[in-house]
């Protein structure tokens, strides 16, 4: 392994140390964008005291907590026009393998499944229900900034699980907790 993150201090102390050693005795020179950063960029800023990229999510260390920040996307959306190929481009920007997001994206995906019912063109203009909803999303993303996720959920929770379904969101889950 060429990378480590870890949120114990003495842990990283201690792989820092013995990394100081491994570097001293050998000089192969460490490839440090990867290819993602090299073709697509930096799309957005870490704290680099707290913050680092873990398989492609952000993760605060310190707080442990996973975070996703919507900034790059809206100013994507600012310049674009409201069309259904752009809400997919919208839409399919966010990275949430874990599907944490879900309950943020439902609302566009429904609105994009609907478009597409109507078949609305790709680059037409989006009728102005569509519009609304699409510039009500965006402000309400705009207002949260972004969002913060525990990466251990379950830490000392008992967990019952309550499941419901409905055909037009496609299933949902819902996980309640007791505290």
């Amino acid at each position: 392994m060429r990378k480590w993150i870890s949120n114990s201090p003495q842990l990283l102390e201690l792989i820092c140390e013995v990394q100081t050693r491994i570097d001293e005795n050998c000089s192969v020179m460490e490839d440090t964008e990867s290819y993602a950063k090299t073709t697509m960029g930096h799309l957005e800023k870490l704290d680099m005291k707290n913050e680092h990229k873990v398989l492609g999510l952000n993760l605060d260390c310190v707080s442990d907590e996973f975070i996703f920040k919507f900034e790059a996307l809206l100013k994507l959306a600012e310049g674009l026009e409201l069309t259904r190929r752009n809400l997919l481009k919208i839409t399919s920007g966010f990275f949430d393998p874990l599907g944490v997001l879900s309950p943020l994206l439902v609302q566009m995906k429904v609105l994009f499944q609907l478009l597409c019912q109507e078949k609305c063109d790709w680059d037409a203009p989006l009728p102005e229900a569509a519009r609304r909803e699409w510039m009500s999303w965006l402000q309400d993303l705009q207002e949260v900034q972004r969002v913060l996720v525990p990466r251990c959920v379950y830490a000392g929770l008992d967990p019952i699980t309550d499941f419901s379904c409905c055909h037009k969101l496609f299933g949902i889950t819902a996980l309640v907790l007791r505290f």
